[in-house]
């Protein structure tokens, strides 16, 4: 499914919030589990983000310039 380029960021924004709140929520936790939370699922939502957010600005058509000679 093909995205506008604004909602594709807006995704890929609301990953990394989502990832750095359950991380930032996994900080109060003082056991082994806290840590695989934090790194398995807020690292997966960031992980995620980033990705969206890369892939958006690759698959962004290039603009050519008219006004450029011809070599």
């Amino acid at each position: 499914m093909k995205f506008p380029l604004t909602q594709s960021l807006r995704i890929a924004g609301v990953l990394i919030a989502i990832g750095l709140l359950i991380e930032a929520w996994t900080l109060h936790w003082n056991s082994p589990i806290g840590f695989l939370v934090f790194l398995g699922i807020g690292g997966i939502f960031i992980a995620l983000g980033i990705l969206i957010y890369l892939l958006t600005l690759v698959s962004l058509p290039a603009k050519h310039d008219s006004s450029a000679p011809n070599s």
